[in-house]
Order: structure tokens, then C-alpha cells, then sequence
């Protein structure tokens, strides 16, 4: 039981380590949105729930979990998945896949564990030099130097239709899949420009299917229940918070964009601009 409840206080809606790297990243990012939550009074609302042996909130934590949840948004929406960030994102991935896919690789998914930057940095190089993968090279010295790919193109919510959502669902779950479909769009597109293309010049940018404003937490009423219900009440109950349900379709439509990067190339970018997107099934 108590293994249950330090694991259930270390991953969920109140974990410390959230709430620190939330209002901390705010900070050193140079954007206002951790300062809203009310760190102080947060603390002061949390108590025990004993029922479901986890941590819960009474009603005066309220507003201080919804200025938490919509942090959490905003910092999705402009930093954490910022067009940015995401490129990179995406290069180093395909950097790393593209040593973890070779037959003769001798780097193994063991060996990123408990490992500093620097050191994954040069235990990355000297594999893709020994294997010969300039692409990946690239692609990994890109993102150290901050020379990233550009946004060639991005799906619309309104273009999100169930055919092309399964597709890239599919290629989400099966990173090999996608991998090929990049390969196959760069020598595509190299074809077209007269050029021998590498693979990786178009690179395709899935965020998690599963990430959602969540907010799995109870709500104790010392008096004046706004409910004919039992207590303790769910946060996302509407007689205590409508937050979660006006963020989520946001969420949807305005922080899990698709995107489509190309390397940063008058020939590439704009013929990956005009065409990518229609390729995309």
C-alpha cells in the first residue's frame, strides 16, 4: 500500500516533478504562464485520499489545479510542442533511427541509460562515423548547431479526416513505417529536382496520439456540496470545473499539430510545401 501511494504521488495530476518543471520551464523559457499557479495554496489543498490511496484535493484547490492545467496547456501549445522544438524533435529521432535500424550497429537501446547529454552526443557520433551514416550526422550536428528543417507543411483540424488520422496513427505506432515513408517522399521529390536525394530531406512529425489535458483527481467538500452526489467529486465533474472539457477540443485543434519539415533547401522546401501533404495516405 505504500508502494501504491509514493508511485501515485510521483506520476499524476499533483506529482512534484510537474509542477516543478512546468512553472521552471516557464521561467527560463521567458513566458509568463507558471506564474498564475498558486504553488502555496495548492499545497495547503491536498490531503489523502483513502478510498483510492491517492493524493486529492479539497474545494479550495480548485483554482489552483485549473491555473496547473492550463499552464500545462500553454506550455504544450507555444513551448513544448512549438513548430521549433518539434524539429529538432524530429531530426534527432531519425538520427538515432537511423543507427538503430542498421545491421551492424553496435550501439543498443540499453546504452542510452544513464548517460549525460555529452556523453549520448559522442557515443551518437562515433557510431553513425563508424557506420558511415552522414545523413544522420547531419541530422544530429543540425540540432546542436540549431540548424533545423523548416515547416514545409501541417495538417488543418478541418483536414483531419478518419482515413488520413488511421494513417498516420499507423505510422505513429510503426516508426519504421514512417521512416520508409520519409525515404521514399525525399527520393520522390529528388527525382523531380534532378538530384540524388539522401532519405532524410523530408521528415514527418507525429505527436502523441494519447496526450490529452487529463485530470484524475477527487475533490473534497468540507460543507455546501454543489451536488447531490457522493463526495468526494471528480475534478472534471461539471459542478466543479468545465476546464478540462474546453481545453481538450483546443488541444485537438491548436497544440497536436501534424507537421511535415524539409530540409532547408530552395528545392526541397518549396516542392514538399506544394506536394507533401497529398501524399500523405
Amino acid at each position: 500500500q505504500r508502494d501504491v501511494l509514493l508511485a501515485n504521488i510521483l506520476s499524476g495530476t499533483l506529482d512534484p516533478d510537474k509542477i516543478d518543471y512546468l512553472l521552471r520551464d516557464s521561467l527560463f523559457c521567458g513566458v509568463p504562464f507558471g506564474e498564475s499557479v498558486n504553488r502555496d495554496r495548492l499545497i495547503k489543498a491536498i490531503k489523502y485520499d483513502p478510498k483510492r490511496r491517492r493524493l486529492a484535493i479539497t474545494s479550495k484547490g480548485v483554482s489552483a489545479v485549473e491555473s496547473l492545467v492550463f499552464t500545462n496547456y500553454l506550455m504544450y501549445r507555444n513551448v513544448y510542442w512549438h513548430h521549433a522544438v518539434r524539429s529538432a524533435t524530429a531530426m534527432f529521432k531519425r538520427s538515432v533511427q537511423d543507427i538503430l535500424v542498421h545491421p551492424d550497429k553496435r550501439l543498443q537501446v540499453d546504452d542510452f541509460h544513464r548517460v549525460t547529454e555529452g556523453e549520448l552526443l559522442m557515443v551518437l557520433r562515433e557510431e553513425q562515423d563508424r557506420l558511415e551514416l552522414q545523413g544522420a550526422r547531419a541530422l544530429l550536428d543540425g540540432v546542436v548547431h540549431r540548424r533545423l528543417y523548416k515547416v514545409a507543411t501541417f495538417v488543418h483540424p478541418g483536414e483531419r479526416k478518419q482515413g488520413l488520422l488511421h494513417f498516420l496513427y499507423d505510422l505513429y505506432q510503426h516508426p519504421e513505417k514512417r521512416r520508409q515513408k520519409e525515404i521514399d517522399l525525399s527520393r520522390q521529390f529528388g527525382e523531380q529536382l534532378g538530384r540524388q536525394a539522401t532519405g532524410d530531406e523530408i521528415l514527418i512529425d507525429i505527436p502523441r496520439f494519447d496526450k490529452t489535458p487529463e485530470v484524475d483527481l477527487k475533490v473534497f467538500y468540507s460543507t455546501d456540496v454543489p451536488s447531490e452526489k457522493p463526495q468526494p467529486l471528480s475534478f472534471d465533474d461539471p459542478e466543479v470545473s468545465r476546464l478540462r472539457d474546453t481545453l481538450v477540443d483546443n488541444f485537438e485543434d491548436q497544440a497536436k499539430i501534424f507537421r511535415v519539415f524539409s530540409v532547408a533547401d530552395d528545392g526541397f522546401l518549396p516542392l514538399a510545401a506544394e506536394q507533401a501533404k497529398r501524399h500523405l495516405c
